[in-house]
């Protein structure tokens, strides 16, 4: 497991340090590195880009992020009855079946929101080929098109059922408070609270 540290910094993320270079920037390896992922993880879970995809292993977790984020969404909506939310379900038998398509796990021991979560990612590496930009697409449903095989599968509700689909979470227990083990979460619970009884009422 790596954390972040001098030392950690020092070994694979300073480029005058010639090995970290050569690891990568020289070396012709998928990127990005594998060495990087725990650190990639934490940055994710923070609100930082990376090329890492969020998936959960508990579909009430899923269900939560899609309806939260479709509720907050929906009053910018002026047909919102004929908009939909999705979840995403990921067949991972069939994982092995793709080229440089990675089912990456971290410990949760160093993020909490991954062990809240029951959170794991997805990524799609590419070759490294100096001096040329990388090739190929990063877009997950657009790598799949291109497969003769897809294991994705997209589940879809109408955004009106958002708040239900948040009440039906929360009786699980699945809720920001839950999955976010801090003050944001907290935060965000009550505000998913108070957009659904909005919509009750």
């Amino acid at each position: 497991m790596h954390t972040d540290s001098q030392a950690f910094r020092r070994e694979n993320l300073d480029l005058n340090n010639s090995e970290a270079f050569s690891t990568f920037v020289l070396s012709k390896e998928l990127w990005p590195n594998e060495a990087l992922f725990e650190l990639m993880a934490l940055a994710q879970h923070h609100e930082l880009p990376t090329r890492l995809l969020d998936w959960s292993k508990r579909s009430y977790v899923a269900a939560y992020f899609a309806a939260s984020d479709a509720l907050a969404e929906k009053g910018k909506f002026k047909d919102a009855e004929d908009k939909r939310f999705a979840v995403w379900v990921l067949d991972l038998e069939k994982l092995g079946l793709f080229q440089n398509f990675k089912l990456v796990s971290v410990p949760g021991s160093n993020n909490a929101n991954i062990a809240a979560q029951a959170g794991v990612f997805t990524l799609l590496q590419q070759p490294i080929v100096r001096p040329l930009r990388f090739e190929g697409t990063t877009m997950l449903d657009e790598y799949f098109s291109e497969q003769p095989t897809c294991p994705l599968i997209k589940v879809t509700a109408r955004l009106s059922e958002s708040a239900s689909v948040i009440d039906l979470c929360e009786k699980y227990g699945v809720t920001a408070a839950s999955l976010f083990p801090d003050y944001y979460g907290a935060v965000k619970a009550t505000m998913d609270a108070r957009r659904k009884w909005l919509e009750v009422l």
